[in-house]
């Protein structure tokens, strides 16, 4: 059986955590021990989103 509509709302919701300047308190709590966050690229939490 394939979901069509699962995990893209969870994808963007990843996304404007990452990028969005407004959460950029939170990175290091969402973000700290993965990988990413570890080795941040110099898009993160950049943007209005």
């Amino acid at each position: 059986m394939l979901y069509l509509r699962f995990g893209k709302s969870l994808f963007i919701s990843m996304l404007e955590n990452y990028y969005d300047i407004n959460k950029k308190d939170k990175f290091e709590e969402l973000f700290g021990d993965l990988y990413i966050g570890r080795r941040p690229t110099e898009g993160k939490n950049s943007f209005l989103v």
